[in-house]
């Protein structure tokens, strides 16, 4: 946590979907500014952070904001992207790579004994094959895997 807080300035916004990464910087992120650090609550949305950041930075266009999100949690929310381009609105991605819906995969483990769920590693291979159908303007930068 502290390495990411090292890279994020202190007035950015960061807007985190429900993953194992989120968990952790709830009780370790080092918050030092209000209304900079958006997490949902309640019902537990899933594929939440880069649709909210959108609206965050949105409502705050003069800060920064980062979606941090992981791969299962991206990947339905990527057609986002086209809002994020058509209207040029500067929110940065981060993905999260543990290639697995942990979370996800733990519950249905425990709840109803279904194991492997989801193939590891196959949301990496979606998130790769979509990069091919985005935008050159939308820059994804590089992928850095857990």
């Amino acid at each position: 946590m502290h390495l990411l807080k090292e890279v994020i300035p202190d007035d950015t916004v960061t807007v985190w979907d429900l993953n194992l990464l989120a968990y952790w910087a709830e009780y370790y992120y080092p918050v030092s500014r209000q209304h900079t650090f958006i997490m949902p609550r309640g019902i537990s949305p899933i594929f939440y952070a880069l649709p909210a950041a959108i609206g965050a930075k949105l409502s705050s266009p003069d800060r920064p904001c980062i979606a941090v999100c992981g791969d299962g949690g991206v990947l339905p929310a990527i057609g986002e992207l086209s809002t994020i381009q058509k209207y040029k609105i500067p929110v940065v991605i981060l993905g999260l790579n543990n290639k697995s819906f942990g979370i996800l995969e733990d519950y249905m483990n425990s709840t109803y004994s279904i194991n492997r769920a989801w193939r590891q590693g196959k949301t990496c291979q979606n998130i790769a094959s979509t990069r091919e159908h985005i935008p050159p303007q939308c820059n994804l930068g590089r992928t850095i895997s857990a």
